[in-house]
C-alpha cells in the first residue's frame, strides 16, 4: 500500500511543473482586448523643387542665341486623424489637405522665337468618420459621413515666331474645375473585431525573458493581459521625440514587471529585451474575431468643368449603395 501511494504522490509531483510550464505559451491571444485608448494627431508638410538654365546657343558665332529653362514645384500638406477604442465605441476619423502648384517655363531664341510656359494649381480637402456604438458585447450599429473637394486649373501658353514673321503661332489654353461629394452611412450589424499584435508582442517578449533566465516566474493569463493592455496604452500616447517615447515604454513596463514579481529590479537584461523587442522586432498587424454588417450610403457627387472655347459643363450624380 505505501509503495502504491509512494508511486502516486511521484506521478503527482512528476506531473505538477506539466501544469505550471507553458503559461506563457498558452496564453490566448484571441481573446486580448485593448483598454480605452484615445490618440490624436496633426501631421504637417511642406516640400519645394526648382531648377533653371539659361545660356547662349553653341555654335553661334553672334552669341545671341539663347536657350532658357525654368520650373518650379511646391507642395504643402496636413492631415489630422483621431482614434478612440473602448467597450461602447469604436472611432477612426480623418480629415486631410492638400495643395500643390507647378510653374515650367522655355524660351528659345536662335533664327527664330519660340516661348512655351505653363502653371497649374491643385488644392483638395477631405474627411471621413466611421464609429461603431455597441448596443451589447456584439450587437452594435455604424455611423459613417464623409465628403470632399478637389479644385484644379491650369494655363498654358505658346508663342512662335519664325525669323521672317510669316509663321505666328500665338495662343492661350486654360482649364478650370471643381468636384465635390458628399455621404452618409448608416448601419446595423454583430460581432467585434480586435487588434492583437501589441498581445502578440508581449508574449514573445516573455518568452525571451524566460528563455535567458531573466524571469523570476510565469506569469498568469491575466498578468500577460495587464501587460499587454499597457504597451496598449503606451503605444498610443503622442510624443514629439520617439527616443524618449521609447524610454518611457521600456522604464514603465520594467517597473510593472519588478511591481508583479516577474523580474529583479535594476537587471539590465530585462530592460534591453524590452527595447530590443518593441524597437526592433517584427510584429505583423494581427486581428482576432468576427463581423458582419449592412451599412446602405447614400452620396452626391457634382463637378463643375471649363475649359477655353468650350462651355461650362455640369454634372450631378445620386449614389445609393
Amino acid at each position: 500500500m505505501r509503495k502504491i501511494n509512494g508511486a502516486i504522490w511521484t506521478l503527482a509531483i512528476g506531473l505538477l511543473p506539466i501544469t505550471t510550464i507553458g503559461q506563457i505559451e498558452n496564453y490566448p491571444i484571441k481573446d486580448y482586448k485593448l483598454p480605452v485608448i484615445k490618440r490624436t494627431s496633426l501631421d504637417l508638410g511642406f516640400s519645394t523643387n526648382s531648377s533653371g538654365l539659361n545660356g547662349n546657343v553653341k555654335g553661334d558665332p553672334t552669341g545671341k542665341a539663347t536657350n532658357s529653362n525654368f520650373s518650379f514645384s511646391g507642395q504643402g500638406n496636413a492631415s489630422w486623424n483621431y482614434y478612440y477604442q473602448s467597450p461602447k465605441w469604436q472611432r477612426t476619423s480623418y480629415a486631410s489637405s492638400s495643395i500643390q502648384g507647378n510653374a515650367t517655363g522655355s524660351k528659345s531664341k536662335q533664327a527664330n522665337e519660340d516661348n512655351r510656359d505653363y502653371s497649374s494649381l491643385y488644392t483638395s480637402f477631405s474627411f471621413s468618420n466611421h464609429s461603431l456604438y455597441y448596443f451589447s458585447e456584439k450587437l452594435f450599429t455604424s455611423f459613417h459621413p464623409y465628403g470632399g473637394v478637389n479644385y484644379d486649373r491650369g494655363k498654358s501658353s505658346n508663342k512662335y515666331i519664325d525669323n521672317t514673321a510669316s509663321i505666328i503661332i500665338d495662343n492661350d489654353h486654360y482649364y478650370n474645375n471643381i468636384a465635390s461629394y458628399i455621404g452618409l452611412g448608416l448601419g446595423l450589424g454583430y460581432g467585434r473585431i480586435e487588434p492583437v499584435s501589441d498581445a502578440h508582442n508581449m508574449v514573445f517578449t516573455l518568452l525571451d525573458l524566460k528563455k535567458s533566465g531573466n524571469l523570476l516566474r510565469e506569469p498568469t493569463t491575466e498578468e500577460i493581459t495587464v501587460i499587454s493592455q499597457k504597451i496598449s496604452s503606451l503605444k498610443n500616447e503622442r510624443y514629439f521625440d520617439d527616443r524618449v517615447h521609447k524610454i518611457r515604454e521600456v522604464t514603465i513596463l520594467d517597473s510593472l514587471l519588478n511591481t508583479m514579481g516577474l523580474t529583479t529590479r535594476g537587471d539590465i537584461g530585462v530592460s534591453t529585451t524590452l527595447y530590443d523587442n518593441l524597437n526592433y522586432a517584427y510584429v505583423p498587424s494581427r486581428y482576432s474575431g468576427i463581423q458582419f454588417w449592412a451599412e446602405p450610403r447614400i452620396s452626391y457627387y457634382n463637378n463643375t468643368s471649363k475649359q477655353t472655347e468650350i462651355d461650362r459643363v455640369n454634372s450631378h450624380q445620386l449614389v445609393l449603395g
